[in-house]
């Protein structure tokens, strides 16, 4: 199986044993901050290897890794044919030693790496260990604050800590998620309860299984699954609106649109305000990034805009989201990326 690059190694957490590191095996499949001057990953014919290219096709960065993923706060995380990771900058230079077992992305100046002795810490953008490995488990920074699993109890407790690595909020929680929209999910025995970054409990719920009846916030809405249906809430905690019972999932909203699932397993959108404004006919499709979303017809990929319409065919075998106004495509075996009219726009080598 041919090689490809990858964007993202950690999505939220990645705490040992608790929650699976998730490799996505295509540039930009989620969600991403545009960079300035942005450079595109590659995968070389001839050696299989992976470097980067600018907006014009060019060169900039030889291919020379195993892995790379894309660039956030100037860096990429890089992976050497001996397992390693670290990071580079736009011109090729090792800023953060390939020493590591697993790294996270950039994110608010700091990233998460993982050393030999599975313990988890963070470096800053000069490649200097800024918060030191000792956790068994952590996320990534988000307003300011990071969730961390610590060693304390049978199975670890979860706390924050700040960019200085002051533990903010206790370590207590049974599991916790980033913050987002000024809210964190924790789950503390058997009520999920979402924290503002004070630690004061803003909404509380009581679970009989697990947490994943509630979702994380995003635009100011969280899903939640109660008496076979699916609605979300508010940053009150009121039901903002219930969904039809044919909706069997429901995600968080992006850009003012979420994916739900029908019963037939098909994917459409809903807005803000629980109306399906686009119909369940999708087996797979993206979040909306940039305006638009990937959408799977016939066994071939195309993108769609937040009306339904189709802005490009559904020709490509594989696809990526847009990024910095261009999205990584496969068609009978070439790569290359596409602007939003479908006009192929880096050749790659």
């Amino acid at each position: 199986m041919r090689k490809t690059t990858i964007n993202k190694i950690i999505c939220d957490f990645a705490f040992v044993m608790s929650i699976m590191i998730i490799i996505v095996c295509i540039p930009s499949f989620s969600v991403q901050a545009k960079e300035q001057n942005p450079l595109y990953s590659y995968v070389d014919s001839k050696t299989d290897l992976c470097g980067f290219v600018d907006k014009n096709g060019k060169v900039v960065i030889d291919p020379a890794y195993d892995t790379v993923c894309d660039f956030s706060d100037g860096l990429a995380a890089v992976q050497n044919s001996d397992g390693k990771w670290g990071f580079i900058d736009k011109t090729g230079k090792v800023v953060v030693p390939l020493v590591y077992r697993m790294c996270g992305d950039f994110s608010e100046g700091l990233a998460s790496v993982e050393t030999e002795d599975e313990k988890w810490g963070y470096v800053n953008t000069q490649g200097n260990i800024v918060i030191a490995p000792e956790y068994i488990g952590v996320s990534a920074y988000s307003e300011g604050l990071a969730c961390v699993r610590t060693k304390s109890g049978k199975y670890g407790k979860y706390g924050y800590i700040d960019k200085k690595g002051k533990m903010v909020i206790k370590a207590k929680y049974d599991d916790a998620y980033s913050f987002s929209d000024g809210l964190a999910k924790v789950r503390h025995g058997n009520k999920v309860q979402y924290i503002n970054q004070a630690g004061k409990v803003k909404i509380s719920k009581k679970i009989k299984n697990d947490d994943s009846d509630y979702m994380d916030f995003s635009e100011g809405l969280a899903s939640f699954y109660q008496k076979n249906k699916f609605g979300y809430i508010d940053k009150k905690g009121k039901t903002a609106f219930i969904l039809n019972a044919s909706v069997t999932y429901a995600d968080d909203f992006y850009e003012g649109m979420s994916i739900v699932y029908d019963k037939k397993g098909k994917i459409g959108y809903i807005n803000n305000k629980g109306k399906i404004v686009i119909q369940p006919k999708y087996t797979d499709a993206s979040i909306f990034q940039e305006g638009l979303a990937y959408v799977k017809v016939k066994n071939k990929y195309g993108f769609i805009n937040k009306k339904g319409k189709t802005v490009v065919k559904p020709v490509y075998d594989r696809v990526s989201m847009f990024c910095n106004g261009l999205a990584y495509v496969e068609k009978n075996g070439k790569a290359f990326y596409i602007d939003k009219t479908g006009k192929k726009a880096i050749v790659l080598p």
